[in-house]
């Protein structure tokens, strides 16, 4: 190889493995970035990975290197989601790689390797529509609820309140990262988080100890951000955690969207929340049976749920039981 094709074409920076650990096992170089999709069209061959399933979005998803800053992360723009290390991330939003994190393409695994950073082509005549993926799925879940958001919105102006929203979500997110979560589409105030029960053992762990955190997190941050109740009191908000079934998919092509009465649930008691002398986190009879030992619960009390027949049982949280306690 000449000097000049050996400048065009550096060694890669990184390698995707597909399938790895099977016989079907090969290697992709990533030098830049890598697409990865059912057709992947207009991507030079060098930079893309073909996956030809219907459940693969034509362009379904993007690994971007940047040797500058020593950083790889994925940018999801598919249909019905990809998987990181077991967990969905969010869509059109940079997700940070490591070295060994394995990602799930449709039916199809992936592996990150590199020590930096801590295919076959389809006919492009051929085109089909990306069969949307519908899934009924355990979920441990939690919504987050900005206590008086509407008194608030009302005396606050829209720029500082969406800056303010904004920036909290932001730090909110990461946290969520922290507890194993994947993020979900807020609208306004809320912020939603949920867990895959058949992916993460400890998922319901993983959520109430999310809730929790978060709670601590927006009372340290609170009386710094320019968002101020009518009264000039720092915010707070309600948190609700809940096991439950729900229908995930996307809308019109959108985020990914989690839908179903125990989703309707968690936000209801994120609204309750907070209120009437309750902790700021506060969940449901199923959560408690399988997490008493970890931690305190007030006393069971009703809730009316609106559009529900009879009431919830639900409890507060009152914080983690201490050790040798």
């Amino acid at each position: 190889m000449s000097d000049v094709e050996a400048e065009r074409t550096p060694w890669p920076l990184a390698f995707l493995i597909v399938h790895p650990g099977t016989e079907q096992e090969r290697s992709v170089s990533v030098h830049d970035v890598v697409v990865i999709g059912r057709e992947c069209a207009g991507v030079e061959e060098n930079r893309r990975l073909i996956i030809d399933e219907d459940e693969v979005s034509r362009r379904h998803v993007e690994v971007r290197l940047d040797a500058g800053t020593d950083r790889a992360v994925l940018f999801d723009t598919s249909t019905n989601g990809t998987r990181l290390n077991g967990a969905r991330v969010e869509r059109a939003t940079e997700v940070a790689l490591k070295p060994g994190d394995r990602l799930t393409v449709g039916k199809v695994e992936i592996e990150f390797r590199t020590d930096r950073f801590s295919g076959v082509a389809t006919d492009p005549s051929v085109s089909r529509s990306t069969v949307h993926s519908v899934s009924l799925t355990k979920l441990a879940m939690v919504a987050g609820d900005l206590i008086g958001f509407a008194a608030i919105s009302q005396y606050t102006e829209e720029n500082i309140l969406l800056r303010s929203i904004d920036g909290l979500h932001s730090r909110l997110r990461d946290l969520l990262g922290q507890h194993s979560g994947a993020h979900n589409s807020y609208v306004t105030d809320a912020f939603f988080g949920i867990w895959e029960l058949d992916q993460d053992p400890e998922a319901t762990e993983h959520a109430l100890a999310f809730a929790v955190a978060a709670a601590e997190l927006v009372a340290e941050l609170a009386p710094e951000l320019d968002l101020r109740t009518p009264d000039d009191d720092p915010i707070r908000m309600g948190w609700g955690v809940n096991l439950g079934l729900a229908a995930i998919s996307t809308v019109t092509g959108s985020k990914l969207a989690v839908l179903g009465d125990a989703t309707n649930l968690t936000f209801e008691l994120s609204a309750a929340a907070g209120r009437d002398g309750r902790p700021e986190v506060v969940t449901t009879a199923g959560v408690e049976s399988q997490l008493r030992d970890r931690y305190l619960f007030t006393p069971p009390e009703e809730l009316m749920v609106k559009g529900r027949l009879g009431a919830e049982v639900i409890f507060g949280v009152k914080g983690r039981v201490q050790a040798g306690s």
